[in-house]
């Protein structure tokens, strides 16, 4: 289930978390285009994240039990992160995607 975002149908909630982790993967690889992977925890019921993230390409590495305060227990995720020069795009051009995406949410 998604979460609810104020002033956003739950469609629009989606694309603006999906262009939000990818714009958030790009400026990673364009910060540091040496990094190899993105790691990140969710809860195992939180299905809107979970779709998120596979959709993304994320997988499952393991699950970590009663990892959050609250006792839940958490999915850590990887994501294989090609470099720049694999995806053909050089710092500059992904510096420039960044800021139209940017550009594009105000």
């Amino acid at each position: 289930m998604t979460r609810p975002v104020p002033g956003l149908t739950p469609r629009h909630s989606r694309l603006a978390a999906t262009q939000l982790a990818r714009l958030a993967l790009t400026s990673m690889l364009t910060s540091s285009p040496a990094v190899q992977e993105a790691v990140l925890e969710t809860e195992v019921d939180n299905e809107g994240a979970m779709s998120l993230y596979r959709k993304l390409g994320f997988v499952k590495e393991k699950r970590l039990h009663r990892f959050y305060l609250n006792a839940k227990d958490a999915y850590r995720l990887k994501l294989p992160l090609p470099t720049l020069h694999s995806l053909g795009l050089t710092k500059v051009a992904a510096q420039a995607e960044v800021e139209a995406v940017l550009a594009a949410t105000h």
